[in-house]
């Protein structure tokens, strides 16, 4: 019996959030010369820390399994959790039936925006307008909420601006 080879083991790039993001043969191939690519299976050992791993739609846990040919029919997907974490992975021990390699990791980048805003949100009483805007912006790998407010005065259409930003903790 032969060893089964790792061919192929390529990272999967997806959205901050994206669900049902395919891995595939180009991102994981296994092959062995005495053996059916139904027969080369993939154990999960370790799960994603920022996702879901799924076969057929199916959360996978710890000790379950896919083979190659459930990746050659695109049915092992994964699911962001829309963290704010640019890398995730998973760890898998690939076997034949007879033979298995030693555990591998599999690199899932994901692309996070650089910065996340919300509506402003307007106060006006009379003569006094009030605007309250978040903005989230990307330092030391991680998002840190900024506020910012700035109220405008008007005293018979003469405008008097005063701002002020808070960083949330």
């Amino acid at each position: 019996n032969d060893l089964p080879s790792l061919d192929t083991n390529s990272t999967l790039i997806i959205d901050k959030g994206d669900t049902g993001a395919i891995i595939t043969s180009s991102h994981l191939t296994a092959a062995d010369s005495d053996n059916a690519v139904i027969d080369l299976t993939y154990t999960v050992t370790v799960l994603p820390s920022h996702g879901t791993l799924k076969r057929d739609g199916v959360t996978l846990v710890v000790d379950d399994t896919f083979s190659q040919e459930d990746l050659n029919n695109n049915l092992i997907t994964y699911d962001n959790d829309n963290s704010y974490n640019a890398t995730d992975s998973f760890s898998f021990i690939l076997a034949d039936g007879k033979d298995s390699l030693e555990e591998a990791d599999f690199s899932i980048s994901v692309s996070v925006p650089t910065s996340i805003s919300t509506p402003f949100d307007i106060i006006t009483d009379e003569d006094v307008t009030s605007l309250l805007y978040t903005y989230e912006h990307y330092e030391q790998g991680q998002y840190i909420p900024t506020t910012y407010s700035s109220t405008a005065f008007d005293f018979d259409d003469n405008f008097l601006f005063i701002g002020d930003k808070d960083y949330d903790t």
